[in-house]
């Protein structure tokens, strides 16, 4: 019979029973990304239109500045997605064995 272990360390010790499958590591790179993806945007466009609507007095610019921050929020978003991608890919080729020819 298994005992539980006494301590933290001991729990954090034993990496077995935290190994997280591949698909659940997905998946969660996934919900991030689209959560980045609706919520950096949203906040660059209010950004944006705040700044808008304080430093200037006509519509066409004021949506030019909302806009604008829409656009840092997005590319923001993929910079972020697209860390989380290539530090997967990176440690998924660390692990992999080398082929010899």
């Amino acid at each position: 019979s298994k005992t539980a272990p006494s301590s933290f360390a001991s729990i954090m010790s034993d990496k077995k029973s935290f190994s997280v499958p591949s698909e659940l590591r997905l998946s969660q790179k996934w919900d991030s990304t689209i959560e980045n993806f609706l919520t950096r945007p949203a906040l660059g466009l209010a950004i944006g239109g705040l700044i808008g609507v304080v430093a200037f007095s006509s519509r066409n610019p004021r949506l030019g500045a909302a806009i604008f921050g829409m656009g840092f929020g997005c590319g923001d978003a993929f910079r972020v997605s697209n860390y989380e991608f290539e530090k997967e890919k990176a440690s998924a080729a660390a692990i992999a064995p080398k082929k010899s020819a």
